[in-house]
């Protein structure tokens, strides 16, 4: 998901980038539990000692958020969804903050698609995720 969102070069290169920046900062490093025959695996980041300055927290949650949402809008969207549907997944109520803070965005960068371009507003209006090579 990270590097269809363009936030890693390469594949697998978005948590080496994250847990990098994750050490800079002072957090314990996270541990990683593989399930090869799921074919999954788990992250788990302890939680941080009182090291993050009251300053960071305000203006690095909101980021973390939206990107968060984005990614599981991502993964939600391998099936068409309508604009109701992705803000009841999200349980947000604020349609025209999603529409500018998330929609909008992967919209314009190409990583979702309307399904029916040339109407953007109709009621049947579904999106999808586009599948990168």
């Amino acid at each position: 998901v990270f590097y269809d969102l363009g936030w890693a070069e390469t594949k697998g290169t978005g948590f080496k980038t994250e847990i990098l920046v994750l050490k800079r900062l002072g957090f314990p490093e996270p541990s990683w539990i593989n399930d090869e025959k799921n074919d999954t695996f788990t992250i788990i980041f302890p939680y941080p000692a009182e090291q993050v300055t009251p300053q960071v927290t305000p203006q690095v949650t909101p980021q973390v958020e939206v990107r968060d949402r984005m990614a599981r809008i991502l993964t939600f969207c391998e099936e068409p969804r309508s604009l109701k549907e992705l803000m009841e997944f999200l349980n947000l109520k604020d349609r025209k903050n999603f529409t500018n803070q998330i929609l909008n965005p992967l919209l314009k960068k190409e990583y979702i698609k309307r399904a029916i371009p040339d109407k953007p507003r109709s009621r049947f209006q579904r999106y999808i995720t586009v599948k990168k090579k």
